[in-house]
């Protein structure tokens, strides 16, 4: 029998979690369950990749055997549609994902970064923007802080940018480019 995260009703699931998480900035979806005990975010990239999106995973995240499954299309950071990272390690200082261009800016990546906990933790942030009645807040742990730093980089010339998805175990967290977001001193 295969992993949940690749049954047809699951990832489609997964895929109306990510929907209502991107119309939702900052507010926790559940899809651990959907996942059958492996990070969430294998479950995302066996939802979002097939043969015709690129996918970067740098620091070799992905087993051999998921990586066929997926049938993405290796691909650098700067070119590819999604980049996988672990979140809790700085973003190497030559990290650039692509950030699309002002005539196609839907080809900025999706920057999918593996953490803790998305509950509870010392980094406090907050959020504000479309999909956000007033302001949200999140508690983070797992993810550092220059990740956060260099989105407002990316996202400083919108519409290009990156979309971040954040997981922890059980949940997602999204992060569109068109939030904006600040780092709270605690």
């Amino acid at each position: 029998m295969p992993d949940p995260h690749w049954n047809p009703r699951n990832q489609q699931q997964i895929y109306r979690k990510l929907l209502l998480g991107m119309s939702r900035p900052g507010s926790l979806q559940q899809i651990g369950h959907l996942c059958g005990g492996h990070e969430p975010w294998l479950g995302i990239l066996a939802t979002l990749c097939d043969s015709v999106t690129s996918l970067s995973d740098p620091q070799e995240l992905i087993s051999d055997r998921d990586r066929s499954f997926l049938q993405a299309v290796p691909s650098t950071v700067n070119r590819a549609d999604f980049v996988l990272m672990r979140g809790d390690v700085p973003p190497p200082q030559e990290f650039a994902p692509n950030l699309g261009s002002l005539l196609s800016p839907e080809s900025g990546a999706t920057l999918i970064l593996a953490g803790n906990n998305l509950s509870e933790g010392p980094l406090e942030i907050s959020l504000t923007g479309p999909g956000i009645e007033r302001v949200a807040r999140a508690s983070l742990s797992g993810f550092h802080a220059d990740w956060l730093r260099r989105r407002e980089l990316w996202d400083r010339h919108y519409p290009r940018g990156v979309d971040l998805l954040l997981t922890d175990l059980k949940q997602v967290m999204a992060l569109p480019r068109t939030s904006r977001l600040r780092i709270l001193e605690t």
